[in-house]
């Protein structure tokens, strides 16, 4: 066989295969998308029928006693010819509306149903029936109006529909297929011989020729395209050849000596690398240790000084009782501000303590309701919010979070205990709180409007024994804001406070991740 009859075969074979798939591909695009136009229709007549339903439920009428509903799926029917069957069923499964009598009162349990009940958004499924047919089913739930699941509402038609129609597609392009490749294939048979086939094999003939040591013969193409170029730059072909042979093994002998100088750069470049990774490690080690002494430290100091102090405490008590009456009115009151700062340095001493507990005297991580920490904060300040009036008005949604539920109550116990504490003596507290939960992590805001921050003295409010108003005023330690941020960042969070100005209210705010494999990755 010559080449023009190769190159001939060849461009049709591939015409053919092309024609095909592209056949193949647009009726499989029209199967997926007819199928997909019947689903959304499906979809909107289901939602349609459920606007219905669901203006009847808020009348507070029950599902069963629709009865209009069974003519309403009868015109769903007759209107939508390709819609096979439409019904409505209860929670149990039971058929209360059908287009199919025996439907009615029918109890169905098969493994389509229970997803259909199982499900709060509108689903399609493949569908069985006993009948022998195969449907497309779209499920659509139905609510009360107290947003219960109450049904679904389920239309099918049967798969057969769209086979029918991809019958008559699959013909038509058939039809289309064989028209279109007949006048494509006279046409390139025809430029293919006059543009290709003849000058190609002249070519041929000339590069035999040279072959054979006849460089004297000239091919003749009159031509401007890759052709005539080709039949001018015949004879130059074999030294180009050369030449270019020669450059090549020029840039691959540069090209390698580039490699072995990068690879060299990038060894040392390497090894710098791992010596600042060892010396990083070693500081976060020594860090690490650091903490962990001043942790204990602080736990050591706060724990034994107490006991002296507790001396002070008690024989200054023992000299007011056997000493107040022959004490005037000056040493009095010298002695009770000395016994009033034995009191505040015990309570500063216990802040400490609790402070330096966190993650090591606690109870450990897990799984728990973030609301139960909450509702026990809340009943440990009864006392607290019933003497001040305090109304707590709680919203949002409240996770599973993975968290020390002691140190978690006490974060609760603090930030509701100063919306509470900080307040005009005339204005009872009002306090609200608000759970969040977005890209796994969990915001919770505590919202009060008491006595309000200055914008300037935000930073100072985390910080150890930090106060911003006179202890005669709201008397404190100043430790327990310090003590909300040490626990949120021992849960990987953290925590801040916005406020417009004294007076204006305060919004304290904290993070925590919901996923606790990332917090254990930080911590490592």
């Amino acid at each position: 066989m010559n080449l023009s009859r190769k190159i001939i075969l060849l461009t049709i074979s591939i015409l053919l295969v092309s024609l095909l798939i592209s056949s193949a591909v647009n009726i499989a695009y029209f199967r997926k998308n007819y199928t997909e136009a019947l689903i959304t229709g499906s979809y909107g007549l289901g939602q349609s029928l459920n606007s219905v339903l669901t203006e009847m439920l808020n009348l507070g009428l029950p599902l069963e006693s629709l009865t209009g509903m069974n003519k309403k799926l009868q015109q769903v029917v007759e209107n939508n010819p390709y819609i096979g069957y439409a019904g409505i069923a209860d929670m149990t499964g039971k058929g209360i509306f059908h287009t199919t009598p025996s439907r009615i009162g029918y109890v169905a349990t098969d493994e389509v149903m229970r997803r259909s009940l199982a499900t709060l958004v509108p689903i399609t499924q493949t569908y069985h029936r006993d009948d022998g047919q195969e449907y497309f089913d779209v499920t659509i739930p139905v609510f009360d109006a107290g947003k219960a699941h109450v049904g679904v509402i389920r239309l099918g038609f049967r798969t057969e529909v769209v086979d029918e129609k991809v019958k008559q597609a699959v013909v038509e392009v058939a039809l289309n297929f064989v028209l279109t490749f007949i006048v494509i294939a006279v046409l390139i048979n025809f430029l293919l011989v006059r543009l290709i086939s003849r000058p190609v094999s002249a070519l041929s003939e000339q590069a035999r020729r040279i072959t054979a040591g006849n460089f004297a013969s000239e091919v003749r193409i009159d031509r401007q395209d890759e052709i005539g170029r080709l039949s001018a730059a015949l004879n130059r072909m074999s030294q180009t050849i050369h030449n270019q042979l020669e450059a090549l093994q020029s840039a691959r002998n540069e090209l390698e000596q580039q490699v072995v100088a990068r690879t060299h750069e990038l060894a040392m470049i390497n090894s710098q690398l791992q010596q600042r990774n060892l010396e990083m490690q070693a500081k976060t080690e020594a860090l690490l240790r650091s903490n962990d002494d001043l942790d204990q430290f602080a736990y050591s100091v706060s724990h034994d000084m107490r006991q002296p102090l507790r001396m002070i405490s008690g024989h200054l008590q023992l000299l007011k009782r056997g000493l107040l009456e022959q004490l005037d009115e000056n040493n009095r009151e010298n002695l009770s501000f000395a016994l009033d700062g034995a009191k505040r340095m015990d309570q500063m001493i216990v802040s400490l303590l609790e402070y330096s507990r966190v993650g090591r005297k606690t109870e450990g991580k897990d799984w728990m309701e973030s609301r139960i920490s909450l509702d026990e904060a809340l009943d440990f300040l009864a006392p607290v919010l019933e003497e001040a009036h305090a109304t707590v008005e709680i919203d949002g949604s409240w996770p599973r979070i993975y968290a020390s539920r002691d140190e978690l109550t006490r974060l609760f116990q603090n930030l509701v205990g100063n919306a509470a504490h900080y307040h005009e003596p005339d204005k009872p507290p009002r306090i609200e709180l608000d759970s969040q939960v977005a890209a796994k992590v969990w915001r919770v805001a505590v919202r009060d409007y008491g006595i309000g921050i200055d914008p300037d003295q935000i930073d100072r409010l985390f910080q150890f024994f930090s106060r911003l108003q006179s202890r005669e005023r709201f008397p404190g330690t100043g430790m327990g804001l310090a003590l909300c941020r040490r626990i949120v960042e021992h849960h990987g969070g953290r925590i801040w406070v916005e406020s417009a100005g004294e007076g204006q209210g305060s919004t304290f705010i904290f993070e925590i991740p919901l996923d606790a494999d990332n917090e254990k990755e930080r911590k490592s």
